[in-house]
């Protein structure tokens, strides 16, 4: 794990820092970011800052053997760069996600019918985690259900650009 205040993937000073690109899948950098602001200004987070890293199934299933023990790939891993729960206004580094487009795409449908809205969804569920909030409980599990709600109508400028990180399409060889 990271320590306080530390980043896995990058060092910035932005708000949302973006990075990778994960081969035969879009990268709409800027609509992340968009969105993780959105996000974070509903949440009263204005002044956080995190980073998102685009990470093949392979990686995804590299860090979640390395952080979590669990030998297979996932959707989106968060990684908190300190224990408790953010208050608006908050400040300070939040951590960093890693989401797995091709993860995503392979499971989509789950909680959204446009794979737009369901990366959105991923997105914001990894930020919850950043932020303190967690699902061990069941009272815990429908607080931050009805959060993901709550954040999802912040995600609609984004979706349909988020969209762009499924599969690219190949054009026809002549």
């Amino acid at each position: 794990m990271a320590r306080a205040g530390e980043s896995q993937f990058f060092q910035g000073k932005a708000a949302a820092v973006v990075c990778g690109r994960v081969p035969g899948f879009g990268a709409p950098h800027e609509a992340l970011r968009g969105l993780l602001g959105s996000y974070l200004a509903a949440l009263g987070l204005e002044g956080a800052s995190l980073t998102l890293s685009l990470v093949s199934g392979a990686q995804s299933r590299g860090l979640n053997r390395r952080f979590r023990g669990k030998d297979k790939a996932t959707d989106v891993l968060s990684f908190p760069a300190s224990e408790g729960l953010k208050k608006p206004g908050f400040s300070g580094y939040l951590g960093d996600l890693a989401l797995c487009p091709a993860y995503a795409w392979r499971r989509r449908g789950r909680f959204f019918p446009e794979f737009g809205a369901e990366a959105a969804f991923l997105v914001g569920h990894g930020l919850l985690h950043l932020s303190g909030r967690h699902h061990d409980s069941p009272a815990q599990e429908r607080a931050m259900w009805r959060m993901s709600l709550r954040l999802q109508p912040h995600s609609r400028p984004w979706s349909a650009a988020l969209a762009r990180l499924g599969p690219l399409k190949r054009k026809p060889k002549p």
